[in-house]
């Protein structure tokens, strides 16, 4: 099994698709109801799978929402520099975000990891409270 600082780095990796998949979910829900208020009463069978597609989806909205949430949680403890760090290296995978990096921060470059391993770590035990 992973350790939660790699599975920090993996939900951080991704932090960009969530917001497209928060909308992606709200608008399957707003078709899905859509398609349940147009269907009839005597669809009995229709109107299971529908209402049971709708739920299922909710779910996953909720899901993804309480990620984002933690996300939020782990940003909120992290200093500009930090967050800099992560987003650089992690969520926007930089080209040449080293030299980009240490030229904005006048940091050297094994300063650069050492702080990216300690703005991981932060990050992570605020969202799982283990690293």
């Amino acid at each position: 099994m992973d350790s939660y600082t790699k599975i920090a780095e993996k939900m951080l990796a991704r932090s960009d698709l969530m917001a497209v998949a928060r909308e992606t979910l709200e608008d399957q829900i707003s078709f899905l109801e859509g398609e349940l208020a147009e269907t009839g009463e005597t669809s009995g069978g229709r109107r299971a799978k529908l209402q049971l597609k709708i739920e299922d989806t909710r779910h996953r909205l909720r899901a993804l929402y309480e990620e984002m949430e933690r996300m939020d949680r782990g940003y909120a403890v992290l200093t500009e520099y930090q967050k800099d760090l992560l987003e650089k290296f992690i969520v926007h995978r930089t080209k040449d975000c080293v030299e980009e990096l240490s030229e904005i921060h006048c940091k050297e470059r094994s300063a650069l990891y050492r702080d990216r391993k300690k703005a991981l770590e932060t990050f992570t035990m605020a969202v799982y409270g283990a690293l």
